[in-house]
């Protein structure tokens, strides 16, 4: 009796030349992902805060091609340096010059901080959010919480009318603003302030001036390359 192989007419499959294709395919999608954060659009928050204005708080030139989201917290002392330290200097040479669009999403990392998000859009209600914004940083005492007589007497300081403030936060009428903000920054994966996104690309941790103009200079660069 011979001894013989069996062959088989059927197609071999190869599955490493399937992965491949699968790998190849997923890749592409990742770049054109990354380019379209990269050129500016459209970027989640981009959308977001078009939807309600209530819940970002805007400055700068609307038509600027570059656009920067400032994530921050008021009980984060990182924060606390980047406003007190280097922001003044970002308004003045980015924003101010009109080169870029900036918009600040206040955030609350924990429940201790949240009723200053609502204090934020309080106090821009009176037109003076930026006042406000950096009395609270620079009278910091502790961090993680921002108590609200601390908060009142910061309205107080600027000019605010405390009354109304006081009213604005005892409404509670931006509660669902921040418990928005939450949900919609931590789908974009932010889990720590400040963070920043120039025309989508995502930068973690305190930012020099230097550092976002570097950026913005890169964004500038995918446009023209567009």
């Amino acid at each position: 009796m011979s001894n013989y192989r069996k062959t088989s007419n059927s197609p071999t499959f190869n599955w490493y030349v399937v992965g491949g294709i699968i790998l190849a395919g997923i890749a592409f999608f990742g770049v054109l992902i990354w380019s379209g954060l990269q050129s500016g659009g459209p970027f989640a928050l981009d959308t977001y805060c078009a939807e309600n204005a209530s819940r970002c708080i805007e400055k700068g030139n609307a038509d600027a091609v570059v656009k920067i989201y400032e994530i921050y917290d008021y009980g984060c002392p990182a924060c606390q340096g980047y406003a007190m330290q280097y922001e003044p200097q970002v308004m003045s040479t980015l924003v101010d010059t009109g080169e870029v669009y900036y918009v600040r999403v206040p955030f609350a990392l924990g429940d201790a901080t949240a009723l200053s998000v609502q204090g934020a859009f309080c106090a821009e209600e009176q037109g003076k959010f930026e006042e406000w914004h950096y009395n609270v940083f620079a009278t910091m005492v502790t961090s993680h919480e921002v108590p609200q007589d601390r908060m009142v007497k910061s309205a107080e300081t600027v000019g605010m009318d405390t009354t109304a403030f006081e009213e604005c936060l005892a409404s509670n009428r931006y509660a669902d603003t921040v418990g928005s903000n939450i949900s919609k920054l931590s789908s974009l994966g932010v889990n720590s302030t400040p963070t920043f996104f120039v025309n989508g690309s995502k930068l973690v941790g305190v930012q020099t001036p230097q550092d976002l103009a570097r950026e913005v200079e890169t964004a500038k660069a995918v446009l023209r390359g567009k």
